[in-house]
């Protein structure tokens, strides 16, 4: 056995010094002088007791915030969802030859290729096939947040998204 220079602790003679895993419960630090520390096991056990405790009571803030951020990427893809439709939908509407079946058919196409759920498209002026040159043409879009929710929760319940685009019919 060899004595070190602080005089604490014995060590096998088998311990050299670059064998560092050979040393179960003890730390050897190097300096000036080689050191061996024992490393207290029970304060780690209470350590890890203590991560348990910080974990359960963390869990649920996480849950919740990750939770949140999925609803609420979810409900900016529909308001996405919404504005494409609703420009598609007025670009068929100055388009020469439209027909509200044309406006209908594009609409539905898309909205079903999203995914969205429940959704209701109106025109303004609802006759646009008939309107005159250089007059305004509205598409409204609006779906219901509930039938289109990632998760379903409180947030969003009972409200409903709304996107509207407006181009003026040019020949």
């Amino acid at each position: 056995m060899v004595l070190d220079q602080s005089n604490e602790w014995f060590l096998p003679d088998d311990w050299s010094r670059p064998n560092l895993c050979s040393m179960p419960r003890y730390l050897r630090l190097w300096g000036k002088g080689e050191r061996v520390v024992r490393i207290n096991h029970r304060k780690t056990d209470q350590r890890a007791g203590v991560a348990a405790v910080e974990f359960a009571v963390c869990l649920p803030v996480i849950l919740i915030l990750v939770i949140g951020t999925i609803q609420a990427c979810s409900m900016l893809f529909l308001k996405q969802s919404l504005s494409v439709v609703a420009y598609e939908g007025v670009r068929t509407c100055v388009d020469y030859k439209s027909t509200p079946a044309d406006l209908q058919s594009v609409c539905e196409q898309i909205l079903k290729d999203r995914n969205v759920k429940g959704a209701s498209v109106t025109v303004s002026p609802s006759d646009f096939d008939k309107s005159p040159i250089e007059s305004w043409i509205t598409v409204t879009v609006t779906a219901p947040c509930d039938t289109n929710a990632a998760v379903a929760g409180f947030w969003y319940s009972g409200r409903s998204l709304t996107s509207n685009a407006t181009m003026m019919k040019e020949f």
